[in-house]
């Protein structure tokens, strides 16, 4: 048993901004199991400006805590010996997680999704999303995703309010079949809130993501029972308790999971279990992480979903660089997923 630990950094193809920082380049680990001439393949990613660790933090409690992790990762169940790891951060416990999940899946020459649920679907639903750009560069755009099968249209919106219902006035007209969906990045205050839902409701959205400056879940609550927008929690949740929270007070309509940033996969699973007892539906989206990363999140939607809304998987085409490329598996709008492990290009200088 070897777990070897290959960092990475790969550009992105355009800036990316983040909670008001910008980003040229994403970084990460992708960690590499060797046994019984067997190999399984995970991610640790933090995602800056959300995860509470760095990337450095977490590649060096994975060197201090290498030999526990293989030491578990050798138990006949090695599922049952992660509770020893409570105290990683998220993104660590997401990586050692799914190692131990995936090892148990090969064993029983079964994919993750099916090993988690031998009625998951083969396929998962997924969205383009569109960032700022002019409204030509933005309706070129939605023609070339258009033509590649994405029928769910996720939009960056909130600097502008009468230039986002211009475009989405717009698109309506050009694509009447795209379904829309809002994300705000949390840039208006409760009033405004209010005010621009309602503006952008005619336009029948599927729900808008973090509309509140600075949220919290009174907040929340208090915008759902106003909003004629479904209401959508991203930033908002970090953990089984922000969950719990949110449902207990009735403060969203939709929960946008990133399983990298919510740590190990039974605690992602109890959410979405809550979320079902609640009636909110759960969507998977990617941390902006390598190809690696995206697949076990595929996965993990394809297990634990029973709808079919669209995640947001199809992020690849914002690295210059991938360990596993969108175009292996995005088919006319839906993630494919395969039967069995997929080999990674992973980043030779620097693996420890």
């Amino acid at each position: 048993m070897k777990l070897t630990i290959h960092p990475y950094r790969f550009p992105f193809r355009s800036p990316l901004y983040i909670t008001g920082h910008t980003f040229t380049d994403r970084t990460g680990l992708i960690l590499q199991l060797n046994y019984s001439q067997k190999t399984v393949w995970s991610e640790v990613a933090p995602l800056p400006g959300f995860s509470e660790e760095t990337t450095g933090e977490a590649e060096q409690w994975l060197r201090d805590n290498r030999y526990q992790i293989e030491q578990c990762l050798t138990y006949r169940n090695p599922v049952t010996g992660l509770d020893g790891f409570s105290s990683a951060p998220p993104s660590v416990r997401f990586g050692i997680s799914a190692l131990s999940h995936l090892t148990e899946a090969q064993n029983s020459h079964q994919s993750l999704s099916r090993y988690l649920n031998p009625d998951a679907d083969s396929s998962v639903s997924v969205n383009a999303t569109l960032g700022m750009q002019s409204p030509e560069e933005a309706v070129k755009s939605i023609a070339d995703f258009y033509e590649q099968g994405f029928r769910t249209l996720k939009i960056k919106v909130g600097r502008n309010i009468q230039a986002d219902s211009d475009l989405l006035h717009r698109i309506c007209g050009d694509f009447p079949q795209l379904t829309l969906r809002l994300d705000a990045n949390r840039a208006w205050s409760f009033e405004e809130s209010v005010d621009n839902l309602k503006r952008l409701a005619r336009f029948s959205p599927e729900y808008c993501e973090e509309p509140l400056r600075s949220p919290t879940t009174e907040s929340l609550a208090q915008l759902k029972s106003r909003s004629p927008v479904p209401i959508a929690a991203d930033e908002s949740i970090r953990s089984l308790s922000d969950a719990q929270s949110l449902f207990e007070n009735n403060a969203v309509d939709i929960l946008i999971l990133k399983p990298m940033l919510l740590g190990e996969i039974e605690c992602i699973k109890e959410i979405v279990q809550l979320a079902g007892t609640h009636q909110v539906d759960c969507i998977f989206t990617s941390s902006l992480e390598s190809g690696v990363g995206r697949l076990i999140t595929a996965h993990l939607a394809a297990a634990f979903l029973d709808h079919h809304r669209a995640c947001g998987l199809a992020t690849g085409s914002m690295l210059s660089r991938d360990t596993i490329s969108d175009e292996q598996f995005i088919q006319s709008g839906n993630f494919l997923l395969p039967d069995g492990p997929i080999q990674p290009e992973y980043p030779k200088q620097g693996e420890s």
